[in-house]
């Protein structure tokens, strides 16, 4: 009896060496996979939170930067707010005033404004300033200077605004 139960003992010990070790390695591998599933998760959540952050952040931009890029080109909008900018400066602007249109790589439409400023030098720095403070962010491209006799100067000025040109809707089925 003594004998088989030593028998029992040791076929227990070596079962366990054969079948219980390698099944205790595995399980260990598995939790440290695991470990490391749980820090690679909790890293992928953390980064999504952020890129949701930022996603958010750029709806928030996309709909305040309608109220500074127009969706429509309205020529005589931009010919008012040249009339109006150019009254508070004391210049005079020319009636002549071209415009040309083009398509920027990132999709907004550039509109070029051509046209003459009089005035004296301090009027004009003051009408520039203005035009490039404009909200609906005007520069100022080129310009050229003239000077007259009676020491006003005439500017021919190049400005240059953007707006969204809307894309017709179409009903895809």
């Amino acid at each position: 009896m003594k004998n088989l139960n030593i028998i029992l003992i040791l076929s227990a010990v070596l079962l366990f060496g054969f079948v219980g070790l390698p099944k205790k390695r595995a399980v260990d591998t598995l939790q440290k996979e695991i470990q490391t599933l749980q820090q690679t998760k909790q890293q992928k959540t953390t980064k999504f939170k952020a890129v949701k952050k930022e996603f958010e952040a750029l709806q928030a931009s996309k709909d305040s930067i309608k109220h500074f890029i127009p969706t429509e080109f309205n020529q005589g909008e931009l010919i008012t707010d040249i009339k109006k900018l150019s009254q508070k400066a004391g210049v005079t602007v020319s009636d002549a005033i071209q415009f040309s249109k083009t398509t920027e790589a990132n999709g907004l439409q550039k509109l070029s404004t051509q046209f003459s400023v009089t005035g004296f030098r301090s009027q004009i720095l003051l009408f520039l300033k203005s035009v490039e403070s404009n909200p609906l962010l005007m520069g100022v491209e080129n310009f050229a200077i003239e000077k007259n006799e009676d020491d006003q100067t005439t500017f021919g000025v190049n400005l240059y605004s953007y707006y969204f040109e809307s894309q017709p809707q179409t009903n895809e089925q």
